[in-house]
């Protein structure tokens, strides 16, 4: 079954028929939502707009939306009005943008143009996009979002997936797919431009594998040639088993001390779904697999931030031996 945002758009307005003047209204209602346009169209042309008029998600195959439209020709003394209605017909299976109907709008004319009537085709198209959006790459990985629950503001890591609700007052809604806040609604502003801020196009990927190796200290990226040395707590060595290796959870300050070798230095991994070992780079470890080549700990993280277990909670497994 599809799941699309659907926005439905003033395409184009045809004006034909008799020439009643070019100060044109056009009032829309867009199962139920109205809108107004007003402009100058000459009569014979087609003049387009592209103009978003509603938005809505929909997970039915085919959507009809029932639209209704008045046109005014504007004088100073007579205006020239009338009325048309009809349905759109969107395809969510279809193209990402659609054509989707036609309401076409007899304007009797009034006044000096009495006898006369002009005749505007009202052609809509509907832009169909994925639900699911993704946290993009700002900030060093991180982005800040206001929990509506709680009022409160806390960080998603890139790639964390969302599904859209709605945009509202300058502001995106969505509930958090993935990660520490999964399942909760949240809300971001939209960027200056009005558009939305997250991703369309998915960066994530298939699970990754590391296997860790105390006696030796090597972190190995299975499948790759990538080896990375690091350092742990001998008197707190983190069990041998597998571990699962979660979505980071927050910005961790005590990375911060070596962004100026790592710009992700503050993202790191937990290992396991409880306690406080974590995968993570820097100098000190109290129990973590901490990569002590801080200056490669961004080539790592391109390499597992957008990976996936499957479960929404992890990028991977740690094999520690």
């Amino acid at each position: 079954m599809p799941n699309k945002i659907v926005t439905i758009q003033l395409q184009s307005v045809e004006y034909g028929g008799d020439n009643l003047g070019d100060d044109i209204a056009i009032d829309l209602n867009i199962g139920g939502v109205n809108a107004t346009i007003r402009d100058q169209i000459k009569h014979g042309a087609t003049r387009t707009f592209n103009r978003p008029l509603s938005r809505f998600q929909n997970t039915n195959n085919t959507v009809r939306i029932a639209v209704s439209a008045t046109v005014t020709e504007e004088d100073i003394v007579y205006n020239d009005i009338g009325s048309g209605s009809g349905n759109l017909t969107v395809d969510l299976n279809g193209a990402a943008n659609q054509p989707i109907g036609s309401v076409k709008v007899n304007v009797p004319g009034s006044g000096g143009d009495k006898g006369d009537t002009g005749v505007f085709t009202l052609n809509f198209t509907a832009k169909l996009e994925e639900v699911y959006r993704f946290v993009p790459d700002v900030s060093r990985g991180w982005m800040r979002a206001r929990i509506e629950a709680t009022a409160t503001n806390e960080s998603l890591p890139y790639t964390v997936a969302v599904s859209y609700t709605k945009t509202e007052r300058g502001r995106e809604y969505f509930t958090i797919l993935e990660g520490a806040h999964r399942g909760k609604g949240a809300s971001v502003s939209l960027n200056t431009n009005g558009t939305s801020r997250f991703l369309t196009a998915d960066p994530r990927s298939t699970g990754v594998r590391l296997r860790f190796t105390k006696s030796t200290g090597a972190l190995e990226l299975i499948g790759t040639a990538l080896r990375y040395q690091t350092i742990t707590d001998p008197r707190n060595p983190i069990p041998n088993g597998e571990w699962d290796i979660e979505i980071p959870d927050y910005p961790h300050a005590l990375g911060a001390s070596y962004e100026d070798r790592a710009q992700r230095a503050k993202t790191w991994f937990r290992l396991g779904h409880s306690g406080d070992r974590y995968l993570h780079t820097g100098r000190v470890s109290a129990g973590c697999v901490t990569v002590s080549e801080v200056q490669r700990w961004d080539e790592l993280y391109a390499r597992i931030i957008g990976a996936r277990k499957g479960d929404a909670v992890s990028v991977g497994v740690l094999e520690v031996r």
